[in-house]
């Protein structure tokens, strides 16, 4: 019996490894089954992943078209500050001409006030002086008609002294 238990020995391990096939076999339907489940997921995500992309891309292309558009506006930006420094160059130039007019009037303007100051001066001492030769012409025109009136007393005196001696001749 030592052949049949043998066999029965190898039966039973075949049995056993049958068993752990089967059970191997399982678990890699059971892996198969779970790798599928992942690609679906793993595709699925690909798929949100390429629609991602795609949103990504058109994205870009906006905002390479908005960077376009920047760019041009950086360009007439560029166009009007060249525009309004020369502008500003100008004005600083007047400036600097409107600063040197100023001065210019200033001390002007001091030259005249103090030419002023002598002139008014000069007046106020001529009216001083032009007052007292009034008042001496005046007093002198006082003292001509003072005289004046003695001499019409006078001479209606001698006139009527005249007039008298006609009439008595």
């Amino acid at each position: 019996m030592k052949n049949e238990e043998k066999i029965l020995s190898i039966l039973e391990f075949m049995q056993s490894d049958i068993k752990s096939l089967k059970d191997g076999q399982a678990n890699l339907e059971q892996g198969q089954a779970n790798l599928e489940q992942g690609q679906a997921l793993t595709n699925s995500r690909l798929d949100t992943l390429e629609q991602g992309q795609a949103l990504t891309n058109s994205r870009l292309d906006t905002l390479e078209q908005g960077q376009a558009v920047l760019q041009e506006g950086l360009v007439a930006t560029n166009s009007h500050l060249d525009t309004l420094e020369k502008g500003l160059s100008a004005t600083n130039s007047r400036l600097d001409t409107l600063e040197e007019s100023v001065a210019k009037l200033s001390q002007s303007q001091a030259r005249m006030e103090n030419q002023l100051t002598e002139h008014i001066r000069g007046l106020w001492d001529f009216q001083s002086v032009q007052t007292d030769v009034n008042n001496r012409v005046l007093a002198a025109l006082e003292r001509i008609e003072n005289k004046i009136e003695k001499h019409d007393i006078q001479i209606q005196a001698l006139d009527l002294t005249k007039s008298n001696k006609r009439k008595i001749k």
